[in-house]
């Protein structure tokens, strides 16, 4: 405990805080990126991912009130997202791959909805947390175990809308637009679409794209 007398050693506190979550958010992220390194078929692949979410979940409960607490928070969703099985190409996943998906999707999902509920207002890294999570939550739902192709077009319009000049060329606006193009092509490829809805959906993705 520090009195509110004594700034300087308060502001030193804090400083050490912060670097002790840094460090926490580093070495978590190392097993991350690891986990990056093998094929999404390999099981080694998942156990990182586990390994990284327990990281991230044991860093937001001792710091859940902190801004870099969130972002674990974040980035354990993100390791549940990425464990969700995806189909090869052409192919489709069995039902109970599509079970498995759906679960560790619900999961991060929730965790996504729930840190954007949170008041970011001045507090500029806590707001940047909140889009990142738009972001991965579109992620969550162009799934094609979800497939809410749909909902991807309309969230990602909307929120493209407030993003003009260099917020428009910002990393994860154009993240938002390539998963709107995803889903734009998904759309434009179903059988049910007509020629001039799938010509007008193309020429989007492209634009996107």
């Amino acid at each position: 405990f520090v009195d509110d007398d004594e700034p300087e050693k308060r502001e030193a506190r804090n400083a050490s805080l912060n670097a002790l979550i840094q460090a926490r958010m580093q070495l978590a992220e190392c097993t991350y990126r690891e986990a990056q390194t093998y094929e999404v078929s390999d099981p080694k692949r998942n156990q990182l991912l586990t390994d990284a979410a327990k990281r991230y979940e044991a860093i937001h409960a001792d710091y859940r009130s902190q801004t870099g607490g969130l972002y674990a928070r974040l980035w354990m969703a993100k390791c549940y997202e990425e464990q969700a099985p995806r189909p090869d190409d052409g192919q489709e996943l069995s039902a109970d791959a599509v079970k498995d998906a759906r679960q560790k999707l619900n999961i991060a999902e929730a965790i996504y909805s729930e840190l954007l509920e949170h008041d970011t207002r001045g507090k500029p890294s806590a707001a940047q947390m909140q889009e990142y999570a738009f972001w991965f939550k579109l992620i969550v739902r162009n799934h094609p175990a979800l497939a809410d192709y749909q909902l991807v077009v309309d969230m990602a319009t909307e929120w493209l809308k407030s993003r003009t000049g260099g917020a428009a060329q910002a990393p994860i606006a154009l993240g938002v637009r390539w998963e709107r193009a995803q889903a734009l092509e998904q759309l434009a490829n179903r059988r049910a679409t007509t020629d001039a809805d799938r010509t007008r959906l193309l020429r989007t993705t492209l634009s996107d794209a």
